[in-house]
This record gives C-alpha cells, sequence and structure tokens, in this order.
C-alpha cells in the first residue's frame, strides 16, 4: 500500500505498477485518523501488514527565527507525531505477522544544519 497527500502524485507514481500487488490510498501522516484508517484499508485490502515503512516527511528550511509556529507544527507533526501514528496504528498487525517496521532517518540525526530547526528537533537534533 503506497500513500501520500494527493491522489495525482499516487497514480503518477504507481503507475507501472502491478495492480493486484498495490493499492493507494490519500493519507496525511500527520493525522492520527488517517493513519488509523490507512492501515485498516491495508489489512482490508491486503488480509495483513508485514511491514511499515516509515518514510513520510518534510524538510522544512528555516531557523529557529524564521519558522513560524504553524510551520513548526506541521514539519514536527509530519516527520515525528507521523513515525508514531503509524506504527502505533501498525504494531497489532505486526505482531500477528511478525513483521518489521523501517523508519528512514536523515543525517540530521547525527548533526542538524543551522538552517532547518524544526527538521532537525523531528529528528533529534536541533542547533538551538
Amino acid at each position: 500500500m503506497i500513500f501520500g497527500r494527493t491522489d495525482k502524485r499516487l497514480s503518477e507514481r504507481t503507475s507501472k505498477m502491478p495492480a493486484d500487488r498495490t493499492g493507494t490510498f490519500v493519507a496525511n501522516v500527520s493525522s492520527r485518523r488517517d493513519c488509523d484508517a490507512l492501515v485498516a484499508e491495508t489489512v482490508e485490502r491486503f488480509g495483513r501488514v508485514d511491514t511499515l515503512v516509515n518514510a513520510a516527511g518534510m524538510n522544512l528550511v528555516g531557523t529557529i527565527e524564521e519558522t513560524s509556529d504553524e510551520d513548526w507544527e506541521e514539519c514536527i507533526t509530519s516527520d515525528l507525531s507521523g513515525v508514531f501514528y503509524m506504527s502505533r496504528a501498525a504494531v497489532p498487525h505486526l505482531k500477528e505477522t511478525k513483521g518489521s517496521i523501517v523508519n528512514i532517518g536523515s543525517v540530521s540525526s547525527l548533526g542538524g544544519g543551522w538552517s532547518h530547526a524544526a527538521y532537525n528537533a523531528a529528528k533529534a537534533v536541533s542547533p538551538i
């Protein structure tokens, strides 16, 4: 199951994939409800969840002085809360299949850049 924020991009990305083994779902990982619905739809369509890859996110550019509250919230909920929401929704199913969670990280988890305050915070390092 492949998901994203817009149906157009999903359709473009999956147009050459086998339809019987590929599903798409419009969702935003910043929304707990979307994450729950995505996992439920995956189980409905494919009968199980074997692997969750947390790769969604955004790289917001801006220092602490340049980052608005709205941008901060969007980045944190996308890059940090989204991992939590998706993992929490998938874990009961992954326990059944003895499946795995793969979290795609960032070099910013090792040392952040000066102009990425929210992104660095979401990845566990912030130079602010």
